[in-house]
């Protein structure tokens, strides 16, 4: 199973042991047999009550880890590995919206933001969250600035500021983040939204994918230009054919003596970029579909180069603490410059007084 499917399912089990009254996340078995009967009607496969009864016999409740054991031991080897990950995560959305209906319907049905776009930020969502319920603050601030990151007319969105992200606080239920990520974006397009909230699941879950795309890439041997699907790890850029099944082409380690820079002078390639390879030397000649998408390719892969073996999100948040370490100095400083003036004032108050009185006395 995929890392979005065990963090789907461990969120429909915090559901569980939230609605059972367990305060340590622990959900009963008969609740979790029942849920299991549904999961494997969505895999076309017999479900037998008795074995999860009798699995860790000596407990009447289990934790999500206890549960996911389960399921690899005795659901998932019976379902087919194709519609696997698909059919749970589905399965689990539908149970979601079942157990939480009301609050569906007042964030989907009233505020409007499409059925895709929720499904795919409750993904999100599944794989940032580590308890099932909550996300923190700088997971928050990350997903936001990823989001802005991706969304086309990025300029528009800085310029009205709506998105806060220095000022986010505390954690974040499933609802809440939809309020903070859908309503900011109503202006940008539904394909424009989805194409962003994809790309940010894509490098939470799919090996920290930092970006993919495709672009064409002149030979080594025979200079001739090909398309080739990119796909950006930290680490490593690699290659693939376009193929309904991608062969993969090469390869090329991004490190810290690695150089990406422009090509310029006459082509019919426009937009192009030379990547030199950390370990080899070899140079790889790409042309993106334009000069934005060179722009960000460049970027990123600088990105890689700088911080080798980091994904967009450790950054983000060394950054997000570093920022936040920051303001905590300034935060200390101002006090304590405000100590010593109120005690700067206090004195010469004191001292003012004292004179009067000496002043007194002597007369």
């Amino acid at each position: 199973m995929s890392d979005i499917t065990f963090g789907c399912l461990r969120f429909v089990h915090a559901c569980l042991a939230r609605k059972g009254g367990s305060g340590d996340m622990l959900a009963k078995k008969d609740m979790l047999n029942d849920l299991c009967a549904g999961l494997c009607d969505a895999l076309s496969i017999s479900h037998n009550r008795r074995s999860l009864a009798e699995f860790q016999i000596s407990k009447a409740s289990l934790s999500s880890n206890d549960f996911l054991e389960y399921l690899r031991d005795h659901v998932i080897p019976r379902a087919n590995s194709k519609l696997l990950d698909s059919s749970i995560q589905s399965f689990c959305w539908d149970r979601f919206v079942e157990e939480d209906f009301e609050s569906f319907r007042s964030h989907l049905c009233v505020l409007g933001p499409s059925k895709e776009c929720s499904v795919v930020l409750w993904k999100l969502f599944c794989v940032l969250s580590t308890t099932g319920m909550v996300i923190d603050s700088m997971q928050t601030a990350w997903l936001l600035h990823r989001l802005v990151s991706n969304v086309d007319d990025i300029s528009r969105l800085h310029s009205r500021n709506l998105l806060p992200i220095n000022t986010i606080q505390g954690q974040c239920d499933f609802w809440s983040l939809l309020d903070k990520v859908i309503q900011p974006f109503t202006d940008s397009s539904e394909e424009s939204h989805l194409t962003a909230l994809n790309n940010i699941l894509s490098e939470v879950s799919e090996k920290h994918i930092l970006k993919q795309g495709v672009m064409m890439k002149k030979g080594h041997l025979v200079k001739n230009w090909k398309e080739r699907r990119f796909i950006l790890y930290p680490g490593q850029l690699v290659y693939y054919t376009l193929d309904s099944k991608p062969i993969l082409q090469g390869s090329c380690s991004i490190t810290s003596r690695s150089v990406v820079q422009r090509v310029s002078g006459y082509s019919q390639y426009d937009h192009r970029f030379l990547v030199t390879c950390g370990e080899t030397g070899k140079e790889f000649e790409i042309s993106a579909p334009s000069s934005k998408a060179r722009d960000e390719w460049i970027a990123h892969i600088q990105f890689s180069i700088c911080h080798p073996g980091l994904t967009t999100l450790d950054h983000f948040l060394q950054k997000y603490e570093c920022v936040n370490h920051v303001r905590m100095e300034q935060s200390c400083r101002s006090r304590l410059e405000n100590s010593l003036l109120i005690n700067s004032l206090r004195f010469h108050a004191h001292f003012g007084i004292f004179q009067d009185c000496f002043k007194r006395g002597h007369h």
